[in-house]
């Protein structure tokens, strides 16, 4: 369902162990919040693929950015501050 939003496949699998049953989350998410929660998600993602040009591996960059977020529920993060930026408007 997140590729039809014109999500790189390889963000997909990226997301994929993220997400989880988080997705139902992001379904029933209104327009505006999935527009942010997907912006950061890609800004995630962004920094994972910048952590392995660097010579991390797949692995080492995941652990990095669990760490950056302070826990494993990237995406959960990711709608709360999605809900928090619909929020402010």
């Amino acid at each position: 369902q997140m590729v039809a939003t014109g999500v790189p496949d390889e963000m997909v699998e990226f997301l994929r162990p993220i997400v989880g049953a988080v997705l139902e989350t992001f379904e029933q998410m209104e327009p505006e919040q999935k527009r942010w929660a997907m912006f950061e998600a890609k800004s995630r993602f962004n920094k994972f693929q910048a952590l392995k040009e660097v010579g991390f591996t797949a692995e080492q960059a995941m652990q990095i950015l669990l760490v950056d977020v302070g826990k494993p529920t990237i995406f959960k993060d990711v709608a709360t501050t999605a809900n928090n930026r619909v929020a402010k408007r």
